[in-house]
């Protein structure tokens, strides 16, 4: 199993790139729920829990729709992560990103951001 705080910075981090574009899809959620319980193999319950709890946190603290707010709190969720976990977290934002067909510019920019800490030597 997964470590539980690896957990809460990676469904946060997907969170994030499904809120900044100001609309959280429901095709964005179950991606979501159905990627993040396998590939962190826990039960999908426990993601829609971490996944509920943040949308409202970061819809309620302005995130939608603020790239700027939205990059630098993923700087700070990818900090603690090692480099296997940056590269799911990657690879689960970036489906989301895609999951409601169209990609907004905070989508854009958050995920070439993320794109820049891991593959570009971003610390």
């Amino acid at each position: 199993m997964i470590n539980p705080a690896v957990v809460e910075n990676i469904v946060l981090l997907a969170a994030l790139v499904a809120v900044v574009d100001g609309h959280v899809s429901d095709q964005e959620k179950n991606l979501i729920f159905e990627v993040g319980s396998y590939e962190l193999r826990i039960p999908p319950e426990e993601v829609k829990k971490h996944l509920d709890n943040w949308i409202g946190i970061l819809q309620n603290q302005g995130f939608a729709n603020n790239r700027e707010a939205a990059i630098s709190l993923a700087r700070i969720a990818f900090q603690p992560l090692g480099d296997n976990e940056k590269h799911l977290a990657f690879y689960i934002c970036q489906d989301v990103m895609y999951r409601d067909g169209q990609i907004t510019p905070g989508e854009d920019s958050l995920i070439r951001e993320l794109e820049r800490l891991i593959f570009g030597g971003g610390w």
